[in-house]
């Protein structure tokens, strides 16, 4: 079922349990009106017939009572033991015995069947005649002007009733209009058309602006996410594609002729060298994916800074040798940090091997780190080119043209430090200028945050730099 047709379901019930209790409260009410009204001539007739008693038992009222409707009395005076007295001229029969009232010695209203009908009797004693007075009128009129009260409250539900349908479902209508015009206007909207905006209705509701403009919101978040994607696989598609073409083309010109040993060793040691770029680009690709879904949970332990800036030196000392650079190491033996070890070891290893690349030879890459209040400070400095002001961070970025995919970086080792940094509670920032290197500073917070709180930053920080 629709909207539509529930919210006129639920207007129409909803009028019709008002039309209901109103009816009923009418009815009710009309009725205990009634009821009233006929008691209260009852017991003025019988006043009048007890005030002419007196003297004698005697009926000398008229035999009809002026009531709304034509009333019509009944009256007898019996002794208890069933003597009829006196009796109105109306009565051809005598009322019908209440042998436990004939004795009464208080007024008593009740409902009698008399000569198939039902009447209202009045018994009051009589104690000089030692009888009892009996006063009766009839039900009849008032439930007949019950009965077309209930005929009249029918009509005006079964009318009421209609109307309130026929109003419902205009309003109905009316409400779910510009909601439908709103979805049909997104339904005409595909993959290829989300550059499209709905176009606001004159005189719309507040509440169907607000939709409107949620939906296009969205439109947008899903425009740019799009291209993100579009841009991130033709970016990831290129980077895969230069190591698998130079793999394939490697061992294609090996396997033409036969070659000596040291020829197959020379081929082979290329195609590994491209192996190892692929897997590099593969597993910054994995981790910066873990880090858009929320997949990326550092573990929190103390860590040395020490120790890790010690480790990753040794690990870069042959490759800055090769090139003729020193690794420089300065930092207090005592710093510890919380965190993920492997995961601030990647920062480190990523930076480093950032600045050994364009390092020029016969320079120094510093390996620093110091205590700043509730912070630990890492900073790494190389004497290279220096880098520009932005677009340091962003994935697949080479803002210079200097550092190309020919040196044999990914485009992904920044965005990956990033993305760790922040999973740490961390900034990272970068500081440069031409010919005077860069140098790149990692600040930690000494005492942690919580692993969820870690992950609600990563994500947050990797859809900042998606959009």
């Amino acid at each position: 079922m629709s909207l539509r047709h529930r919210l006129a379901a639920s207007v129409t019930l909803l009028c019709l349990m008002l039309l209901s209790l109103s009816g009923l409260a009418i009815y009710l009410g009309a009725r205990r009106t009634l009821s009233a009204q006929l008691d209260a001539a009852l017991m003025a007739v019988t006043s009048t017939e007890v005030a002419s008693a007196v003297d004698g038992p005697r009926i000398h009222l008229h035999d009809t009572v002026g009531l709304r409707g034509g009333y019509e009395r009944y009256a007898q005076i019996v002794r208890p033991g069933g003597e009829v007295l006196a009796r109105s001229d109306s009565l051809t029969q005598p009322l019908p015995r209440r042998a436990d009232l004939e004795s009464t010695s208080q007024p008593v209203l009740v409902e009698l069947e008399w000569q198939g009908q039902a009447v209202r009797a009045l018994f009051v004693p009589l104690e000089q005649q030692q009888a009892v007075a009996v006063v009766a009128l009839p039900l009849a009129p008032v439930r007949q002007a019950l009965s077309r009260l209930v005929t009249v409250l029918a009509a005006v539900m079964l009318i009421g009733s209609t109307l309130a349908a026929g109003l419902s479902w205009w309003l109905a209508c009316r409400i779910t209009r510009p909601l439908e015009g709103v979805a049909l206007a997104a339904q005409q909207i595909g993959p290829d058309q989300l550059a499209r905006r709905l176009d606001p209705e004159p005189g719309e509701d507040r509440e169907v602006t607000v939709l409107r403009e949620a939906l296009n919101a969205m439109l947008a978040h899903l425009e740019e996410a799009f291209r993100l994607q579009q841009q991130f696989l033709s970016d990831a598609s290129h980077e895969l594609r230069t190591p698998l073409t130079n793999l394939i083309g490697h061992l294609e010109v090996t396997l033409r002729r036969p070659r000596d040993a040291e020829q197959y060793r020379s081929c082979l040691e290329s195609s590994l060298e491209e192996a190892r770029r692929l897997a590099r680009l593969v597993r910054d690709l994995l981790t910066l994916s873990q880090a858009d879904q929320g997949g990326l949970h550092p573990g929190f332990a103390p860590v040395g800074v020490r120790e890790l800036l010690e480790a990753c030196r040794a690990s870069f000392e042959p490759v800055a040798r090769e090139r003729s650079v020193t690794l420089e190491l300065a930092a207090d033996s005592d710093l510890t940090v919380p965190g993920d070890a492997d995961r601030l070891r990647q920062v480190i290893d990523n930076l480093v091997d950032n600045a050994l690349r364009y390092a020029p030879e016969g320079s120094s890459v510093a390996l620093r780190a110091r205590a700043i209040e509730d912070q630990v400070e890492l900073t790494i400095s190389d004497q290279g080119p220096g880098l520009p002001a932005s677009g340091l961070f962003e994935r697949f970025a080479r803002p210079d043209p200097s550092r190309s995919r020919g040196t044999g970086g990914t485009g992904l080792g920044l965005a990956i430090v990033r993305t760790l940094v922040n999973a740490h509670g961390g900034q990272v920032m970068a500081e440069s200028g031409p010919d005077r290197g860069a140098t790149f500073r990692v600040l930690l917070p000494r005492n942690g945050m919580s692993s969820t709180r870690s992950v609600q930053v990563a994500r947050e920080e990797s859809r900042r730099e998606r959009t």
